[in-house]
């Protein structure tokens, strides 16, 4: 069984990735993942002590739109739109040294 610290949603965005790292590092050896619905759950395997509840919870409350966590949060499509940047770059790269197309097509699919 686990123990849960229900966090309430910031109004902007967070990437969660980079909280779980900072948990990782800061919220103690009970912390085991989060999970996010309609609030952000920190898991423990039990009770987190006393002191890293309250620097979870000063973690979180001390985000702002200008963090860390939210700065990096990237949506669906930012990340579709980067990923097919780097296929273009990577193609054009790969004409310039003079490969066909059939054979870029070949390497990147």
């Amino acid at each position: 069984m686990t123990y849960d610290l229900k966090l309430d949603w910031h109004d902007f965005n967070v990437d969660l990735n980079t909280i779980d790292v900072w948990l990782k590092a800061n919220a103690g050896d009970r912390y085991c993942g989060m999970s996010a619905d309609s609030s952000l759950r920190i898991h423990f395997t039990s009770q987190p002590d006393f002191d890293d509840a309250v620097a979870v919870e000063g973690y979180w409350m001390s985000l702002d739109n200008n963090s860390t966590a939210a700065t990096a949060y990237k949506s669906e499509n930012e990340r579709i739109a980067e990923a097919a940047a780097l296929i273009a770059s990577a193609k054009t790269k790969l004409a310039n040294l003079g490969l066909t197309s059939d054979e870029i097509k070949a390497l990147l699919g």
